[in-house]
């Protein structure tokens, strides 16, 4: 991905805040492609197709032929940071720029992401107690911490803002009431990262410390 995206190497930026997330001397998979994430979408808000394009292509490419942890981190690693990151209004590029460079494996993930995220949003709106809101998020100044969130939560109409926790626990509950209702359906996310879940759970609740400092 990164070879079918050069300019990524010379974002000195991603490649601090990349830093800033991973133990030191440990190289974090899903850290890196979330940070790789974030250039493509600059690269779309400014237009610059001839390398969002061929990314796209090798991302297909790594979902069509990949190996089970190859698919995993195209899709939870990359996609997934994409629909997050255009789900913020601020961020000035929407979910459809990135689903017209995708083919049809990678708009397959898309979608099953889409309901993912869409079941933990539902849940979350009927279900009372304190929030990340609007209005915190857009009182981050950090221009890193503004990352972290953009990449780990997704906005949706209404103020609703929703992160892992949320999708883990849909995630229960659609298991819990297809064993009481009847036989599973595999849910949607399938193959979960829970390495990767348990850091960004950890990062979100030092966040959730941080915004709780600045109210």
């Amino acid at each position: 991905m990164v070879t079918a995206c050069p300019s990524f190497l010379a974002d000195a930026d991603l490649h601090r805040w990349t830093a800033t997330f991973e133990d030191e001397d440990t190289p974090d998979l899903f850290v890196r492609t979330s940070a790789l994430a974030l250039h493509l979408v600059e690269l779309l808000r400014e237009g610059r197709l001839e390398e969002v394009t061929p990314a796209a292509t090798v991302v297909e490419g790594l979902l069509d032929d990949g190996d089970d942890a190859t698919r995993e981190l195209a899709t939870l690693g990359l996609l997934e940071a994409l629909g997050n990151i255009t789900s913020h209004d601020d961020v000035g590029v929407g979910p459809g720029r990135v689903r017209a460079v995708l083919g049809p494996s990678a708009m397959q993930a898309w979608h099953g992401l889409d309901a993912m995220w869409s079941a933990a949003a539902a849940l979350a709106a009927a279900t009372s107690g304190p929030r990340v809101t609007v209005e915190d998020y857009a009182a981050i100044s950090d221009p890193d911490l503004r990352r972290f969130f953009q990449v780990h939560r997704r906005a949706f109409p209404g103020g609703v803002i929703v992160g892992e926790a949320d999708v883990l626990r849909a995630q229960t509950e659609q298991v819990r009431v297809s064993v009481v209702g009847g036989p599973a359906d595999g849910g949607i996310r399938s193959g979960v990262p829970w390495a990767a879940v348990l850091s960004g759970l950890a990062l979100a609740l030092a966040v959730a410390v941080v915004l709780l400092v600045l109210r």
